[in-house]
């Protein structure tokens, strides 16, 4: 997904031609790049779900952290990728390995480790709990901590999307091709 923004780049100009803004072809991408990666992964979480017989309630726990780190990978790349393009080079493989894919690569690694220790813990709060599949029962019975986290894993993917795209609107935006 990173490169997809420096690949068109020497065709710029032709995409500016059109009546839209830089902002909105860079939201286009984080659109395309977002359902695909969310349909792949949930399609991948509900299979694991069901292999691992897990209770509905903990297979939607599962499923929407998938999806959180799904929209804040797509983000993350996308943004950066505006943030630091690579406008002259036709090869994906050497516009990744630049600094902005390095810095893509490292911010994503550490987005997937923070939500993948946060599931642990909120795992580790509620493991007494597992059983309960009504979400009440959990949720009433939930350490504080592991509720709080929770909310916050589910926030977190969106709000690294956020961030990102928004530093790399507001980069894209003052660019001179």
């Amino acid at each position: 997904i990173y490169p997809l923004l420096s690949l068109e780049g020497q065709q710029l100009w032709l995409v500016e031609m059109l009546p839209v803004r830089r902002s909105t072809l860079l939201l286009v991408k984080f659109h395309f790049a977002t359902v695909v990666t969310v349909l792949s992964g949930a399609a991948v979480m509900t299979l694991a779900s069901r292999v691992l017989q897990l209770p509905p309630l903990w297979a939607r726990v599962n499923l929407g952290i998938c999806i959180s780190v799904c929209i804040g990978l797509s983000g993350l790349a996308i943004g950066l990728g505006a943030r630091f393009p690579v406008l002259g080079l036709r090869n994906p493989a050497r516009i990744a390995s630049g600094l902005g894919g390095t810095i893509n690569l490292i911010m994503s690694m550490l987005l997937v480790t923070v939500e993948l220790a946060g599931i642990a813990f909120v795992g580790a709060k509620s493991f007494g709990y597992l059983q309960y599949t009504d979400a009440q029962v959990l949720v009433e019975a939930m350490h504080p901590d592991a509720e709080t986290m929770l909310y916050g894993l589910l926030l977190l993917g969106p709000a690294t999307a956020l961030v990102s795209l928004l530093v790399g609107i507001r980069h894209f935006e003052k660019l001179e091709v």
